[in-house]
């Protein structure tokens, strides 16, 4: 018995000694200034990790977008909860697995690619803000508490019939409100977007978040793909119209007529 608990201690003691020594790693690995200890190979491959890491990430969330995945998993647990808990049991999952990501990432061999000068940091910053601040508006647009499922849960677990679905992270008229509101009068994807624009104006560039920031560029160009396909399905006149006004990506197309 005593030999049994010596050597759980043991283990125990393994491994949060592990832990901390990956701890240490990751940390010392964001440093500005780890990336002079790392071989130029090592950061290649720390890259290629980051990236392919990355679009396995946007792969599966893909494929948990599908209308497949939904049907098979109201099957599994019933329409009402299936239908009612699937969008914020997505947004959770989607929330814990970037965290993931970002340590994975995070903890991959780096070398710089690009350092802004103090004059250009200023500029890098500003972008960064303002895609932020889109992003953010995009969300409010979309209603947090539809947006984010919380609503449908919260009517599933009342017994109530659920809100419809969101299609996609662009107003699709199934909240009732107008389809150009906010940044969704200049763009039909500003949520896709910003996120991108505020991740490539970073001041300082490593091979590490080069590789993430190609694949995550990939993942949203196919994703607002699949979402402009399911919302031209599903929109009918409505989006159309929309889409003849408001650019795929910014702008107000010609003769659209006043906000």
């Amino acid at each position: 018995m005593w030999i049994d608990r010596e050597i759980g201690v043991k283990r125990g003691a393994s491994f949060a000694l592990w832990g901390l020594m990956r701890f240490l790693l990751l940390f010392w690995r964001a440093l500005p200034f780890a990336d002079r200890f790392t071989s130029p190979r090592a950061a290649r491959m720390g890259m290629w990790q980051a990236f392919g890491a990355t679009l396995a990430f946007g792969a599966f969330h893909s494929w948990l977008c599908s209308s497949r995945t939904k049907t098979a998993t109201q099957k599994l647990v019933g329409a009402r909860f299936g239908r009612g808990f699937y969008r914020l049991f997505f947004n959770l999952q989607a929330l814990v697995s970037s965290i993931a990501l970002v340590a994975f990432v995070v903890s991959r061999p780096q070398k710089v690619v690009h350092r802004a000068s103090t004059t250009e940091r200023y500029f890098h910053w500003a972008v960064q803000l303002a895609s932020l601040i889109v992003a953010l508006w995009s969300v409010k647009e979309l209603r947090f508490r539809h947006f984010s499922g919380v609503e449908s849960a919260l009517d599933a677990a009342r017994n109530r019939e659920s809100s419809a679905e969101p299609e996609a992270q662009t107003p699709d008229g199934s909240d009732g409100l107008e389809l150009e509101r906010g940044p969704y009068a200049w763009s039909r994807h500003p949520i896709e977007w910003a996120p991108l624009l505020l991740l490539w104006a970073t001041p300082l560039l490593k091979t590490n978040w080069l590789g993430f920031n190609l694949a995550t560029t990939i993942y949203m160009i196919f994703g607002v793909w699949q979402e402009e396909k399911r919302l031209a399905a599903k929109g009918g006149e409505a989006w159309r119209r929309y889409c003849s006004r408001v650019s795929i990506v910014f702008g107000r197309k010609p003769f659209s007529g006043s906000l």
